[in-house]
């Protein structure tokens, strides 16, 4: 179940412009099942209203 958690929480992610590194962030263990409900919770979340409320910092070298 986690696993399909984690796809649509990097496709999503990715629909956003979130780079891969910052995605793997939010998809790790310990982030992917609030990710998740965030995603769930705001269906129009923006990239940066995700990483606020996430405390992800984007990835800028890639």
């Amino acid at each position: 179940m986690q696993e399909k958690k984690g796809i649509v929480v990097m496709d999503y992610l990715e629909t956003l412009g979130m780079n891969y590194p910052t995605i793997l962030d939010a998809i790790c263990d310990r982030n992917v099942e609030a990710s998740y409900r965030l995603i769930k919770e705001n269906p129009n979340i923006s990239k940066e209203e995700f990483l606020r409320k996430m405390n992800i910092e984007e990835w800028e070298d890639f």
